[in-house]
């Protein structure tokens, strides 16, 4: 299995060079894997064949993620997901058969947790970030009052913000 992953991340790094996948999904499914190797490790089970990679194994994993990690229903569905994607990939690949994650259902997840920064505080933190780091208060600006995401500020350039016309441009890639 260990071979197996190696492979799937680096033609996911080629898929990324090519475009056709975000470097965040790179990111994040190296993640995913990493976390099934500490937990295969943890059970003496790193060096296993793909074929023993089934629906209980699985499902101990997700419940290590869920239970042992105390991680969230979306945390668990999004493991969930991955390890849908990863198994179709096994199989495509023939080196298994039967779709381990096959009846594993998604957690229902209650609604997102957001704090809302009270406007008194909010103002003490621009008037703090506008005197001790103006930069960084321009950046955060933008975001709040833009609904910019992180991820598309750091894809940004400077010449995707036009101040006389008012307009910042967020590029579709």
């Amino acid at each position: 299995l260990k071979d197996v992953i190696k492979k799937y991340l680096k033609e996911i790094d080629k898929q990324v060079k090519d475009n056709s996948l975000r470097e965040d999904t790179l990111r994040a499914y190296r993640s995913y894997l990493s976390n099934l190797e500490k937990y295969l490790k943890t059970r003496d089970q790193q060096d296993m064949f793909c074929l023993k990679f089934n629906r209980q194994l699985v499902g101990g994993f997700l419940d290590h993620i869920y239970f042992d990690r105390n991680n969230s229903p979306r945390t668990y569905n999004n493991y969930l997901g991955f390890m849908s994607v990863f198994s179709k990939y096994l199989i495509r690949k023939d080196h298994m058969n039967v779709n381990p994650v096959a009846g594993l259902q998604k957690k229902p997840k209650g609604e997102k947790k957001r704090t809302v920064i009270p406007d008194k505080d909010l103002k003490e933190i621009f008037d703090y970030l506008k005197l001790n780091d103006h930069p960084y208060s321009v950046a955060c600006a933008m975001m709040y009052f833009g609904l910019i995401r992180r991820t598309e500020m750091s894809k940004m350039l400077v010449s995707d913000i036009s101040l006389s016309k008012r307009l910042i441009l967020v590029r579709p890639e």
